[in-house]
């Protein structure tokens, strides 16, 4: 049997109907067999940077409540006073309500969280949960009035999910949508037994039963096909950006033969009507829920029952940068993408300067798909003058005169004792990293400073506080990067125009992933590939934090050098807002000093 819509791929959905609700046969194909689709949400092309933008965030957005609810052992017990109070103004603020559950406990005193429903508030993975193309299928199915009550971003690398049933409904009706964002195809994608969700009875439950292994297609067929002998699996052949509804109770699962790490989103909806539990067991039929309930989104219609806990989607733009413009170097991908992003979720309007013509398309199509934003791109060589002036002009005519500039571009691929370097080598990443800055704020700098305002933020990170052994290029270019910030910041006294040298902590990059595995790496530093395997790593988005908060927080008096996990004299001009709160954590864990 082929899925229902299966000829869609073929589809070109450039240009979206404003209707996506099913027809009369769809309908009736979903309530026979369980599951719609594929369908298109956005262009293939956009998984990658997407998926980079989402994995950043869900890194960002720690259950801050485990962190606060701790006792007063460790280093947060000791400023718990200092942030009393500061995880609640977050949850009812920046990104909305969190996930505390009508003040319920659970082990260690701590609030009782679910897992489901933590993602849908990052703005940028609940506007996939909104999308026309889901929302008027799933009113098709559920009814005018929707509530997202799960979202989960799932990254995994050669990991099958084995045939299951979701057990919240064997409480309650809903559907679910899975969207694949990255690597997905015909190796790591949905398979789907129709008809299976009015079975009544559950995989589990046939494990249970006849012996049946979870993880066997094979076994679960030759089970059920003892009572079903018309059951079959079906596969959903998915792409980046397409999607698949199935009904909740519906026998599906994943698998993953290849190598890749697959980027998928999963979004459960249900009815206003349908009252949203957690459950305690996880093998039906005797599933038991706490009698806490978690936070559900409405994203369509109106809730007129009031048996859960609904709260709105949370902004996914401001103005808080409005009418501003500003460029981020290498801001195709990694730390500077985020940045980028979180510059034009604040309404700014964004210039991107990179090496690689494809991705900066790419980037740009993101952030306009994303924010609606005015996104101009450059390719070419940053530590050349004459490419600096005429890209950073071509950007200016598109965008208009900067108030930011952010030097995150670098570059580290040399490992190994310096006397090994070819002089090329060694002068041309040390350029990157120091040149490139230095050429960009010259520009830049000569408008800011002649209109009396401005910011310039340039990296200075991983070897600016501490020489960096086998890696000398690197350690040069950002330890000359951090004096650099110094001198342009005294230049700058009195002008209007604020510098910044900012270390924006390890983060996982194509650049630190590609050092971490590369030959030269597992021989000098094999350190960074065992960092990155225990996740020790931070997000990008701490970084792109910080920057807006330079940008926009006149506290910031002091200029000059601003650690993000560097070393002590590093430190912080704080004020406790509610943006600060989670950085603040991650702070007192890489040992970084507070001061107010």
């Amino acid at each position: 049997m082929n899925a229902m819509g299966a000829s869609q791929l073929a589809t070109d959905y450039s240009g979206l109907a404003e209707d996506f609700h099913l027809s009369a046969e769809e309908l009736e194909f979903f309530n026979t067999n369980g599951y719609i689709g594929p369908f298109k949400c956005f262009d293939e092309d956009l998984g990658e940077p997407y998926s980079e933008l989402m994995l950043g965030k869900k890194r960002y957005f720690p259950l801050l409540d485990d962190m606060f609810q701790k006792t007063n052992k460790g280093k947060i017990g000791k400023i718990k006073g200092k942030l009393k109070g500061k995880a609640e103004q977050v949850r009812d603020t920046a990104y909305g309500k969190m996930q505390t559950l009508s003040g319920e406990k659970g082990p260690l005193g701590k609030p009782r969280h679910w897992y489901k429903s933590t993602h849908f508030l990052i703005p940028e993975v609940g506007k996939l949960g909104k999308l026309p193309q889901i929302v008027d299928r799933m009113q098709s199915i559920l009814g005018n009035d929707l509530l997202l009550w799960s979202c989960q971003i799932m990254n995994k690398k050669a990991q099958s999910h084995r045939w299951h049933e979701d057990v919240e409904h064997v409480e309650w009706t809903g559907a679910t949508v899975w969207m694949g964002i990255d690597n997905v195809g015909p190796g790591n994608t949905m398979k789907v037994i129709p008809g299976s969700h009015l079975y009544g009875i559950s995989p589990q439950e046939l494990a249970v039963k006849d012996g049946a292994d979870l993880s066997s297609d094979e076994s679960i067929l030759a089970a059920l096909r003892k009572t079903r002998p018309e059951a079959e699996i079906v596969t959903i052949e998915m792409k980046p950006g397409w999607a698949f509804i199935f009904a909740g109770r519906a026998w599906h699962a994943s698998h993953d033969v290849t190598d890749k790490v697959r980027s998928a989103v999963i979004f459960q909806y249900c009815a206003p009507s349908e009252r949203v539990r957690i459950p305690m067991t996880y093998e039906p039929p005797h599933v038991t829920f706490h009698p806490a309930q978690p936070w559900v989104m409405r994203v369509a219609g109106e809730d007129k029952f009031g048996v859960n806990h609904v709260m709105e989607a949370p902004p996914l733009t401001t103005d808080r940068l409005a009418g501003q413009a500003g460029v981020v170097t290498g801001g195709s991908r990694g730390v500077g993408l985020a940045i980028a992003a979180r510059l034009a979720s604040h309404g700014a309007k964004v210039g991107l300067f990179a090496r690689d013509e494809k991705r900066l398309k790419t980037a740009k199509k993101l952030l306009e798909y994303l924010y609606d934003a005015d996104v101009a791109i450059h390719a070419g060589d940053l530590a050349d003058a004459e490419t600096v002036e005429t890209g950073l002009k071509s950007i200016e005519s598109q965008i208009g005169p900067l108030d930011i500039l952010v030097n995150n571009a670098g570059l580290f691929r040399n490992l190994g004792p310096f006397w090994d370097f070819d002089v090329p080598t060694w002068v041309a990443e040390m350029s990157t990293n120091l040149v490139a800055p230095y050429l960009t704020a010259r520009y830049a700098a000569k408008g800011m400073v002649a209109r009396g305002k401005g910011t310039i933020i340039n990296f200075a990170g991983g070897g600016a506080g501490q020489a960096i052994p086998y890696g000398s290029s690197y350690s040069v270019g950002k330890a000359g990067s951090a004096r650099l910030s110094e001198c342009m910041a005294e230049d700058c006294k009195g002008t209007g125009v604020r510098v910044y040298g900012m270390d924006p902590g390890f983060v996982r990059t194509n650049m630190t992933a590609g050092n971490a595995v590369s030959e030269s790496a597992l021989k000098w530093r094999p350190h960074i590939k065992n960092m990155l395997d225990s996740n020790t790593d931070q997000s990008p988005d701490h970084a792109a934090n910080l920057c807006v908060r330079l940008i926009t927080d006149d506290s910031f008096q002091e200029q000059g050098r601003i650690g993000l996990a560097g070393p002590k004299k590093q430190a912080y001009k704080l004020r406790y807002t509610e943006d600060d709160v989670k950085f603040l954590v991650k702070s007192l864990i890489k040992k970084t000093v507070l001061k107010r």
